[in-house]
């Protein structure tokens, strides 16, 4: 039930991004947020709490068995949000993280 709410949140934040609703610096973040919900409270990753930028990145790599969030759009999650200049390429992110969703789940 957890990754099923996740999507649905996450489907809802892309939509609102591509209407324009929020900027690509609030879709960071609030993935990033709702990733984190995810994996610490859904999956129960030992490593997440307390990870942070390249940490947490090889976080979701090794959940999702891929090198997306360390070496691909994924990295987008990182540290570089908080940039006052953050951006992602969305589009190459998103299909990223609808890989995540389902992979991740137990």
């Amino acid at each position: 039930r957890p990754f099923r709410q996740a999507l649905a949140l996450y489907q809802q934040l892309h939509d609102r991004h591509l209407r324009g609703e929020i900027s690509t610096a609030d879709y960071l973040h609030h993935s990033n947020e709702l990733l984190k919900r995810l994996v610490i409270f859904g999956i129960g990753h030992p490593r997440a709490r307390r990870a942070n930028d390249s940490e947490w990145l090889a976080v979701l790599d090794d959940i999702s068995n891929s090198r997306a969030f360390t070496e691909g759009p994924g990295s987008a999650l990182g540290n570089q949000r908080f940039s006052a200049a953050a951006d992602a390429d969305v589009a190459a992110l998103h299909p990223v993280l609808l890989r995540f969703f389902e992979t991740a789940r137990p």
